[in-house]
């Protein structure tokens, strides 16, 4: 094609795409002068100073808007304004169009429900004399419309998206919260019990004393929690959390504005206080919780803000959410960072002393390496047990007056830079043989049942791989085994497995070899039962019931055939029917093993004819 033909076709192309931006162009302005030509009002949400707005049935409700923001005057000054609501109302009032005007009727005629309104919207706009009033009535047949009226003139319709932005009643305008700002987070929050003046014992505490407070903090919204008083420690960050949301994302319901006696609502004294500061600010704000409500559809408790008088009900399961005692928030696990940035396990116990170590991206090893190899799973269990173990009592002392300076165990845990190296020590506890005496990673004193303690007893053999054969199981080209005395071999060419031993049989199924070869690799035994094979008659291992060794090969693998086994299946346990004695030539010593591997070979017999 021709340079100056080309020129030309893309002359023609931009005057085309020129004329449809043009065209779309006016298109949207036409739209955008409909929409400007249907408004009902020209002014900014912002501009509107005073607002009323009355359902029918219900009282209305009036707020005015000055510098420091929206402030409640009907029906009780008191009421806190739920700010984006108004705001709300007033862009919706900004918004308004008009889709339809209608000729205003006789006087004596209403056929639109506007005598008696459902919904009267008066407001007043900055720079503009006298307020203005709009009327709602009935919907159109088309239930698409409501018809309105403004300042009683014409009647026009509005479309029903835009009445409901405007028809909002008390409970929407109001705030339900119990914090001001809830999107702010939490840094500081104290709880504290009141006493009712009907507690007995000795020396009770007088009619509307505090308890003890329970008081969380945190540094940062992302800093960890921490227990500053009764004591300073860590704090159970789930149980703190769990609290500070309650308080956070409480709303509360069926406002009484002037209650006449707080006492009616268990709020003279309040039974509970719950102060917060959040990262806004250093301004206080608490709330009174009182007495449960189980009259209405739905249980709630009575609560007051200390900003203003009006009593609510919030729904009673924050109760739940309450500490019971004063250190019920008190971290009581005996190792607080995560498991999963632990790299380094050193173990001194009563039976053996070893290390673990795990580089970034690599599993688990014993340094020195077991030339068996070692069991990752076991490894993640036994820090699952660490991470498991927790205090139900913390002592006072040093750990040297518990026998702690010499445990019977101890652990250090190195979980990298996230946290400190951290020890864990336990040692039997002399008043009472069902518990030890452990120190928390943090150093303090505590008590852990005697079962917590004995799950973390170990010796290095637990955690040798279990794991008796492995095969890559498309790499099987020929699987010999026996069972019950009788021995066979199978082999696999072109894809499909054939008898070749003994002579003369069939495979009538070839998914059973596959189902044998899966529960060969890999074939992991469920415990060690001996570290040594010194006596394998005990076990059944010198006549096995069963015994398999695969042979692979990898046409990319330039040193050819591989062997993997014999392994061998021997006696039932006598503790447990599901398990049998097993050996490896890959492995040192006597394992068990369950029955799936011996059941899938008898299930192969079945197909061989």
């Amino acid at each position: 094609m021709r340079f100056r033909t080309t020129l030309a076709m893309g002359g023609v192309l931009l005057l085309l795409c020129t004329a449809y931006l043009g065209l779309r162009y006016y298109q949207l302005k036409q739209i955008g002068d409909k929409i400007q030509a249907k408004r009902v009002f020209h002014f900014m949400p912002e501009d509107v100073t005073e607002l009323t707005i009355a359902r029918i049935g219900e009282a209305p409700s009036s707020a005015v808007r000055d510098t420091a923001g929206w402030r409640i005057t009907q029906p009780v000054p008191t009421i806190i304004p739920f700010p984006y609501m108004w705001d709300r109302v007033c862009t919706g009032l900004a918004a308004l169009l008009n889709e339809r005007a209608i000729k205003k009727p006789d006087r004596e005629a209403n056929p639109y429900g506007l005598e008696q309104p459902a919904l009267t919207v008066r407001f007043s706009v900055r720079g503009q004399t006298g307020p203005v009033e709009l009327r709602f009535g009935d919907m159109t047949p088309t239930q698409t419309y409501r018809y309105a009226q403004m300042n009683a003139g014409d009647i026009f319709l509005v479309h029903k998206d835009a009445f409901f932005e405007l028809d909002r009643s008390l409970e929407l305008l109001r705030s339900r919260f119990l914090v001001d700002d809830r999107e702010s987070p939490i840094l500081k929050l104290e709880f504290a019990r009141i006493a009712q003046g009907t507690e007995t014992g000795v020396n009770p505490p007088a009619k509307g004393t505090e308890s003890v407070a329970v008081i969380l903090e945190r540094e940062t919204p992302q800093s960890l929690w921490r227990l500053t008083s009764p004591v300073q420690s860590g704090a159970d960050q789930e149980l703190a959390e769990k609290l500070v949301a309650a308080v956070q994302n409480g709303t509360g319901r069926d406002f009484i504005d002037t209650p006449t006696a707080l006492s009616d609502y268990g709020l003279d004294p309040p039974g509970a206080r719950v102060t917060v500061v959040d990262a806004k600010g250093a301004r206080r704000q608490t709330i009174y919780f009182g007495n449960t409500d189980t009259t209405g559809k739905k249980e709630g408790m009575f609560v007051r803000r200390d900003d203003n008088p009006a009593v609510f009900l919030v729904d009673s399961t924050i109760l739940g959410d309450f500490p019971k005692q004063p250190d019920a928030f008190r971290e009581r696990r005996l190792f607080t960072a995560s498991v999963a940035d632990v790299r380094k396990i050193q173990y001194t116990g009563p039976a053996d002393a070893f290390s673990l170590v795990r580089k970034a991206g690599e599993t688990w090893q014993m340094d020195p390496p077991d030339p068996e190899g070692t069991d990752a799973v076991a490894v993640s269990a036994f820090l699952g047990a660490i991470k498991s173990a927790t205090a139900v009592y913390f002592l006072e002392g040093t750990p040297a007056q518990y026998g702690l300076e010499a445990p019977e165990l101890r652990v250090t845990l190195d979980a990298g830079e996230k946290h400190p190296v951290s020890e864990i020590r336990l040692a039997p506890y002399r008043d009472n043989d069902q518990y030890y005496v452990a120190t928390q990673d943090a150093g303090q004193v505590t008590l852990v049942p005697r079962a917590s303690a004995e799950s973390l007893m170990a010796e290095r053999t637990q955690f040798r791989t279990r794991i008796l054969m492995r095969f890559p199981k498309s790499d099987a080209v020929q699987l010999v085994f026996s069972l019950d005395g009788q021995s066979y071999t199978i082999e696999k060419a072109h894809d499909i497995w054939s008898i070749k031993e003994p002579a003369g049989k069939t495979l009538a199924n070839q998914s059973d070899v596959e189902a044998l070869l899966t529960t060969l690799s890999p074939l992991a035994a469920e415990s060690l039962e001996n570290e040594k094979n010194d006596t394998p008659d005990t076990y059944g291992l010198n006549t096995p019931v069963f015994s398999a060794e695969v042979t692979t090969q990898n046409p990319t693998d330039p040193d050819g055939p591989k062997k993997h086994g014999p392994v061998r299946i021997g006696a039932p346990a006598s503790d447990n029917s599901q398990q049998r004695f097993a050996s490896s030539a890959a492995r040192t010593g006597v394992f068990r093993v369950g029955h799936a591997t011996v059941d899938a070979a008898r299930e192969l017999l079945r197909s061989i004819q």
